[in-house]
């Protein structure tokens, strides 16, 4: 019966995907396209997310050799396990169907661990080999080849058209450059970790009530969700429930997160951005004036950290993505008021979380004058681009056509499944929680400091300005400034030469 009901799920899905990819879309995103939208019914069909490929593209069965990150979290984007392995696995399946059957190609899927993908990549544009036609990796991997000319600029390429609202807008902004918007990296609904990786604040409902916290959803709904507001009222939340005497894991507290990923959504959360774009020639530029706020930031998020009701799991190997087994635990076994998570933990954690009283909310504003919140997606989120190896422009136009109907068709099918079926429907308890599920995904930003950070030599976050008490804000940001100045000068000059 499961199987039925999911195979009967996946069809009524994919029922408006299985026109032509240049018929009309029949969807319709709010918010201004920055972000990861939410579908509504239209009345009228926008343009914006039509897809304008010919209906008579045929590749005569050509191979498409798609390289891609076999990694938690990321590797069902394109790979499927078949239509009896879950309404995701179908979806996937059926959409890679409809694109090889709709351009007449076959998809050649070679997974790799993203830590060698771009090894591999390098190495086959090297030695002229073309192995691989389209590339799949986390954009904080991708970033720097991309940068040295290792993929081809999309903006070049006839068959894809990164301005419409299948693909994401605000992540466009940051993968384009110089004056001649050279663009070699897209992403959107085609990567279900721009869904699955964004961080949110999930709380215990049944335990702010009998405390008489007042409901956070009509805090934040009234823009009063703000650092300081989360401090106030985990203050005196700890509990020793291990019964050890001292501060332990296994105690309660008002407040659980961690030191490394957990702390990296606070630049985008905060609205602060230490490199931003000349608004003439688009070069990356370092903003010097965002030291004053990081600083101030920092102190808020020492105080959240550093008290007796927050318990900190510390570095990578316990707060990464796909290893915060330990931060989402803490809340499933009763021990946590709140934890910052990712969506992605919910999921691997329905099960325990079913049966609890739950909310969420984004992750809180710097202060009231913040005019709005802002949702940070984890730079593992994926990225899709061309490799610079494929010489031949008919090549060229092919692997730009496939990318543009997968991510039509994503947005048509797998967002649906994902958004409307695996968030919304499992993981939201009330109306309250879908209305704050569509407030986050709405407010998603991409900042190219916290997206982009590892071109540069030096750790362009917070953790180590947090991790280690007293304030080292100022000494941390201006080391930062001279070295960031001299590699983005560098890239700056690296840019302009690629395509002279």
């Amino acid at each position: 019966m499961k199987k039925l009901l999911c195979l009967l799920l996946a069809s009524l899905l994919i029922l408006p995907a299985l026109s032509a990819c240049g018929d009309p879309d029949d969807g319709s995103e709010t918010g201004d396209g920055s972000g990861v939208s939410v579908v509504t019914e239209p009345e009228t069909q926008d343009p914006r997310l039509t897809c304008d490929l010919p209906d008579d593209l045929n590749y005569n069965d050509e191979a498409v050799h798609i390289i891609y990150a076999d990694n938690d979290g990321r590797r069902d984007e394109l790979h499927s396990d078949g239509l009896e392995a879950g309404l995701i696995s179908a979806t996937v399946y059926e959409r890679n169907d409809i694109v090889q059957h709709q351009l007449h190609v076959t998809f050649d899927l070679i997974p790799q661990d993203d830590a060698y993908l771009s090894d591999q990549v390098n190495r086959d544009i090297t030695a002229g080999s073309g192995e691989f036609d389209v590339v799949v990796n986390g954009t904080y991997r991708s970033v720097t080849p991309a940068m040295e000319g290792k993929y081809i600029d999309l903006n070049r390429v006839g068959t894809i058209d990164t301005s419409k609202l299948y693909w994401t807008q605000g992540y466009n902004d940051i993968a384009t450059f110089t004056d001649q918007e050279y663009q070699f990296l897209a992403s959107g609904p085609l990567a279900i970790s721009m869904f699955r990786f964004v961080f949110l604040n999930l709380y215990n409902r049944q335990l702010m009530d009998d405390r008489h916290i007042p409901d956070l959803y009509e805090t934040a709904k009234a823009g009063d969700w703000t650092l300081d507001y989360q401090m106030s009222i985990i203050e005196g939340q700890y509990q020793d429930k291990d019964g050890d005497g001292k501060k332990s894991r296994g105690d309660f507290f008002g407040f659980v997160s961690g030191s490394a990923s957990s702390i990296d959504p606070y630049f985008v959360t905060s609205d602060i951005h230490l490199i931003t774009k000349d608004t003439d020639t688009r070069a990356l530029i370092y903003n010097a004036d965002a030291l004053g706020p990081i600083s101030d930031l920092a102190d808020k998020v020492q105080l959240l950290y550093y008290n007796a009701d927050s318990w900190i799991y510390q570095g990578a190997a316990e707060d990464w993505v796909t290893k915060t087994d330990n931060i989402i635990r803490h809340f499933t076994d009763g021990r946590a008021m709140m934890v910052t998570c990712l969506f992605y933990d919910m999921e691997s954690k329905i099960e325990d979380l079913t049966p609890m009283s739950y909310g969420l909310v984004p992750l809180p504003k710097f202060d009231k004058a913040q005019p709005a919140y802002h949702s940070y997606v984890q730079d593992q989120v994926s990225c899709f681009g061309i490799s610079s190896g494929v010489k031949d422009e008919a090549r060229r136009e092919m692997c730009g056509a496939v990318l543009e109907a997968l991510a039509y068709h994503s947005n048509l099918m797998i967002k649906p499944a994902y958004y409307d079926s695996v968030l919304s429907l499992r993981f939201m308890q009330d109306p309250e929680s879908k209305e704050m599920l569509d407030l986050i995904f709405d407010t998603i930003d991409f900042d190219f400091c916290s997206t982009c950070r590892f071109i540069f030599s030096v750790e362009l976050t917070l953790r180590e300005i947090v991790t280690e008490k007293g304030s080292r804000a100022a000494s941390m940001t201006k080391r930062w400034q001279s070295s960031v100045e001299k590699s983005l000068a560098k890239y700056n000059e690296q840019l302009d030469k690629l395509f002279s």
